[in-house]
């Protein structure tokens, strides 16, 4: 709904005003959002542990590594491959396109044997969650 409206919103005032302007409302919309936020949103009262050496063991440093390797290559040829010489046919779009793919098909092999997950493989079985995925994948 949020990239619904903020569409609209932005649309409205570039058409009013300037393309500059939607900044300006959309700055006031997240200003009063956040205002309401800090009355409205309840506290965490979770307890928390300390951050210790056991507590970094179980943080899925691999898969972290893997994910923001391969999307950050697969972004790469995406946004690089409209400019290069020869477009998409570019050997290193190409290199980078694979990579990212390579790497994103091991982070999902990895999550799977990981003892400490980013991702429990077992979410996607939740149709709700697929689902959701999917219609954010698609927008």
């Amino acid at each position: 709904m949020g990239f619904i409206f903020g569409a609209i919103i932005a649309g409205i005032a570039t058409q009013y005003a300037s393309w500059r302007a939607t900044y300006w409302v959309l700055a006031v919309i997240y200003g009063l959002v956040t205002g309401i936020s800090f009355f409205t949103v309840p506290g965490d009262e979770a307890s928390k542990s300390p951050f210790t050496l056991q507590t970094l063991k179980t943080f899925d440093l691999v898969g972290t590594a893997l994910t923001v390797a391969g999307v950050g290559l697969l972004s790469a040829a995406l946004g690089l491959g409209s400019d290069a010489e020869r477009g998409y046919a570019t050997s290193y779009v190409i290199a980078f396109l694979v990579l990212g793919v390579v790497f994103i098909g091991t982070f999902i092999w990895w999550e799977y044997r990981a003892e400490y997950p980013l991702i429990p493989m077992h979410i996607w079985k939740d149709r709700n969650f697929s689902l959701l995925m999917l219609i954010l994948a698609l927008g």
